[in-house]
C-alpha cells in the first residue's frame, strides 16, 4: 500500500502518544513520528502520512507528522473538567510548585502553564485543568481561585461541581487553631461568603449549604441554623427540618459526652440513656472491659460473689438500651478475655454467641472442655464441620486428640507446616498408628528424596519408585516418611498399583523420577511417569497370566510402550520406524499358565496389496526369531485378530510356528504364515540385513 498524505486535528496528546481526528477516523500516533519541533497541543491542525499499524492488524497509524496550524490559545478556562486543589508549595521566584486535590492527587505547577501571571502561596486555592505531561500529572491553565468571581463566569453545572470540590478540599467546617492562622473561623467565613453571594444559582447554593452543614462542627451548625441563618430552616420541608435538627442534637450530645467526666459518661449512657450512639457505646464498653480485666472466678477471700465479673457481662448482654452491634463487639472482646470455663458458658449455657466450629478451631482447650463434658455434642459439631476443615487443621486436631479420623496420606501432605517440636510429636504418633501391615511396609521402605536444586519459589527432587503412592486418578510423592506433596492428577493411576509395584519392581532397574514442587508442596512438573506406567503395564501382563486372559491396554499406552522399548531394543525401533498407515497392536503371549509376555504385531504394507504382519517380542532375550505373516490387505483386520488370538490362547506358540508336524503346518497355513528371521545373539545388524533380504521393501 502506498503512503497516503492526510490532514487532521489533534484530538489528544499526552506527550508520549495521541490521536488525530481525520476523515479516516481517530488515527493513533507516537511522539517518535512527530517531525515538527514545536510542541503539539489539542486542536492543532497537522499533516501526516497514513500507514498500516505496526501493532494492530487492519488498523492505521500516523507517520511523518508536521504542524500546519496552531490552535488559538484562549486566556479563559473552559467549563469542562475544571479541578480545585490546595497549593502544597510554590516557588514564586522560579515559577513552579505542587497542588493537591481532595482525592490526594498531586499536580505539577509550572509558570508556562499558568493562565496569567500569578502569585501563589501555601494553602491558597487553585483552579486548573489537568493533563499528563512527561509521565506526570500537570496542572494547565491554572490560576488562584477567587471564590465568587470565578463562580459567576461558569455555567450552573460547573458551579455545582466546583463548589462540591471546594467543599471536599476545605474539609471539616470548624475553627482552625493552627499557629499560623490569623482568622480561626476562615473556613466558616468562606461558607458565609458563598451563602451571601447573589452570583450563584439559588438551588446550587442551597445544595452546597446542606452539604457544608453535614461537615460542620456542632458550633458551626448552630451558627448556620440559628445565628446567621445561612440555612433558612423555616423554608425547608418538615422532613428536612427534622433531619437537620436531629443531626444537630446528635452532634451536640457527642460533644457534651466528650466533655463529661467518667461518672457522667456512664450515667448518660446506661442510666439516662442520653447517648444512643453505637460507636460511643462501643467505646465506653471497651473501656469498662479493660478495667474489668480477665473474666474468671474471683477467689479473693473478701469477695462474696465469686462470679461478679461474669454477672456484669450478663447484665450488659440483657440490657435492651444498648445498641446490638455495640453489644456484639463487646461480647466478642469479653470472650477473648474470659477463662476457658467461662468461654464454654458464654457459648453453650447462656448462648451469648453463636458457635461456629471453624471459627473456634484453634481453641484446643475450649474444644477439649466441650468434648469432655458433652462428647456426643462435640462429635456432632465436628462431623458437620469436617468437610470444611483444612488438612492442616485436621492434623492439628488429631495431634490434640480432637480428630478421631486418622488419615496418614493426608497428614503427610501438610506436615511440612509443623514446627520442629510438633514434627517430633507427629512422627511419634504416626509410629503408634501405623499398625496395618501393608501400610507399615510401605512407610518403612520410603527412601529420602535427594534435593537437587532449590530456588525462592521451588525445589527439585530426585525420587525412587518407592517414593510414589498411587491413588485413583492421582499420585502422592513422598519426600521422606512423614512429608509428601499434594495430590498430582494422573488419570491412569490406580490404587492397586501400590501392591503391584511392591511385588514386581523389587530388584529391577527402574529409572529415577524428577519432581519439581512449589513452596506449598504442589507438584509443578514430574519427569519419569511414562517409564513407570510402561513398567506397570508389563507387570500387570506378567502377573495376570491366564487369570484374566489378557490385560486391557489403551492405544496411548501401546504407543508409550513401543517408544519405551524402542529406546533399548533396536529390533522394535526398526519396525516402529517403517512407513505404515496401520498402528501396531499389542500381543500378550501366553508363556505359562500364570505368566504372559508382551509383544507386538507390526502391520507393514508392500504397496502391492499385501500387508506383512511382523511379530516381535518386546523383550529381546525372550525371542529367538521374528515371525512374519503375509495377509491380503482386504483381510487384514480378520487375520490380525485370528493371529493375535492364536498367540494369546496357546502355549508353545513359537515352537508350533517352527514345527513341521502336520497339525502345525495346517495351522500355519490357516494363519497365512510367511517366514521367520532368526536373531543373531551378538550383532543386531545381522538381523536387520536378514529382514531387508526377506522383505525388500523395508527401509
Amino acid at each position: 500500500m502506498e503512503k497516503i498524505k492526510v490532514k487532521g486535528i489533534i484530538k489528544m496528546y499526552n506527550g508520549l502518544f495521541g490521536f488525530i481526528n481525520s476523515g479516516f477516523g481517530d488515527i493513533y500516533f507516537h511522539k517518535s513520528e512527530i517531525l515538527t519541533e514545536e510542541k503539539l497541543d489539542k486542536g492543532d491542525e497537522v499533516q501526516f502520512f497514513l500507514i498500516p499499524s505496526q501493532k494492530k492488524e487492519g488498523m492505521y497509524q500516523a507517520s511523518e507528522i508536521v504542524l500546519v496550524k496552531k490552535t488559538e490559545k484562549t486566556d479563559k478556562q473552559t467549563d469542562n473538567n475544571l479541578l480545585i486543589g490546595i497549593v502544597q508549595w510554590y516557588n514564586n521566584e522560579k515559577g513552579f510548585g505542587v497542588v493537591k486535590t481532595s482525592d490526594n492527587s498531586e499536580f505539577f505547577l509550572h509558570k508556562k502553564n499558568a493562565l496569567k501571571t500569578v502569585i501563589l502561596n501555601e494553602k491558597d486555592f487553585c483552579v486548573f485543568e489537568s493533563r499528563t505531561q512527561e509521565g506526570r500529572l500537570t496542572a494547565i491553565r491554572y490560576k488562584k481561585f477567587e471564590l465568587i468571581e470565578d463562580l459567576q463566569h461558569v455555567n450552573e453545572k460547573t458551579q455545582s461541581e466546583l463548589l462540591q470540590q471546594y467543599l471536599s478540599v476545605l474539609g471539616k467546617i470548624e475553627r482552625d487553631n493552627s499557629l499560623n492562622v490569623k482568622y480561626v473561623e476562615w473556613k466558616y467565613n468562606k461558607i458565609t461568603a458563598i451563602a451571601q453571594s447573589g452570583k450563584i444559582d439559588e438551588k446550587i447554593k442551597d445544595d452546597f449549604l446542606k452539604a457544608a452543614y453535614e461537615k460542620a462542627s456542632v458550633d458551626c451548625k448552630y451558627k448556620m441554623l440559628f445565628e446567621d441563618c445561612l440555612i433558612d430552616i423555616s423554608k425547608q420541608t418538615l422532613e428536612i427540618q427534622s433531619e437537620l435538627l436531629e443531626q444537630y442534637l446528635s452532634d451536640y450530645s457527642k460533644a457534651a459526652y466528650e466533655e463529661a467526666s467518667d461518672d457522667y459518661k456512664y450515667q448518660m449512657l446506661f442510666e439516662d440513656y442520653l447517648i444512643d450512639i453505637p460507636e460511643v457505646q462501643f467505646k465506653l464498653l471497651q473501656q469498662y472491659l479493660s478495667k474489668l480485666g480477665k473474666i474468671e472466678h474471683d477467689n479473693s477471700w473478701n469477695v462474696k460473689d465469686k462470679e461478679w465479673k461474669y454477672n456484669k457481662i450478663k447484665s450488659i448482654v440483657k440490657s435492651d438500651k444498648i445498641d446490638e452491634k455495640a453489644k456484639e463487639g463487646f461480647l466478642k472482646a469479653a470472650y477473648e478475655k474470659a477463662s476457658d470455663d467461662y468461654k464454654y458458658k458464654m457459648l453453650f449455657e447462656d448462648n451469648f454467641l453463636d458457635f461456629d466450629f471453624i471459627e473456634y478451631i484453634k481453641e484446643y482447650n475450649l474444644l477439649n472442655i466441650i468434648k469432655n463434658k458433652y462428647e456426643d455434642l462435640y462429635n456432632e459439631l465436628f462431623g458437620k464441620a469436617y468437610p470444611n476443615i483444612s488438612k492442616i487443621d485436621r492434623l492439628y486436631l488429631w495431634l490434640n486428640g480432637l480428630n478421631s479420623y486418622y488419615n496418614y496420606f493426608e497428614f503427610v501432605q501438610v506436615a511440612w507446616q509443623l514446627s520442629n517440636d510438633e514434627r517430633k510429636l507427629f512422627n511419634k504418633r504416626v509410629k503408634e498408628y501405623a499398625e496395618e501391615e501393608r501400610l507399615q511396609k510401605f512407610i518403612s521402605q520410603i527412601p529420602k528424596a535427594e534435593l537437587l536444586e532449590e530456588t525462592e519459589s521451588s525445589k527439585i527432587y530426585k525420587c525412587k519408585w518407592r517414593n510414589l503412592y498411587y491413588k485413583q486418578g492421582a499420585i502422592e510423592v513422598f519426600l521422606d516418611k512423614t512429608t509428601a506433596t499434594e495430590d498430582y492428577k494422573w488419570e491412569v493411576a490406580r490404587e492397586e498399583w501400590n501392591l503391584l509395584t511392591q511385588e514386581y519392581f523389587n530388584n529391577r532397574r527402574i529409572n529415577d523420577i524428577i519432581v519439581t514442587i512449589d513452596n506449598n508442596y504442589h507438584i509443578l512438573d514430574i519427569v519419569g511417569l511414562d517409564d513407570i506406567e510402561v513398567k506397570i503395564v508389563f507387570a500387570e501382563i506378567h502377573k495376570n497370566g491366564t487369570s484374566e486372559r489378557r490385560t486391557d491396554i489403551s492405544s496411548s499406552q501401546v504407543t508409550k510402550i513401543i517408544h519405551n522399548v524402542a529406546a533399548r531394543n533396536s529390533c522394535i525401533n526398526f519396525l516402529a520406524s517403517q512407513n505404515s498407515p496401520y498402528n501396531a497392536v499389542d500381543v500378550q503371549e501366553l508363556v505359562t499358565e500364570q505368566y504372559r509376555d508382551i509383544s507386538f504385531l507390526f502391520p507393514i504394507p508392500d504397496g502391492k496389496g499385501n500387508v506383512y504382519l511382523i511379530w516381535e517380542s518386546a523383550e529381546f532375550e525372550k525371542s529367538k526369531a521374528t515371525h512374519i505373516f503375509k495377509i491380503r490387505e482386504e483381510c487384514l483386520q480378520e487375520m490380525m485378530e485370528n493371529i493375535r488370538n492364536f498367540i494369546e490362547t496357546n502355549y508353545r506358540t513359537r515352537s508350533r510356528l517352527n514345527s513341521v508336524e502336520t497339525d502345525d503346518l495346517e495351522k500355519k497355513q490357516d494363519l497365512q504364515y510367511f517366514s521367520r528371521v532368526n536373531h543373531d545373539s551378538v550383532e543386531y545388524q545381522v538381523w536387520e540385513d536378514r529382514m531387508k533380504k526377506e522383505l525388500s521393501f523395508l527401509s
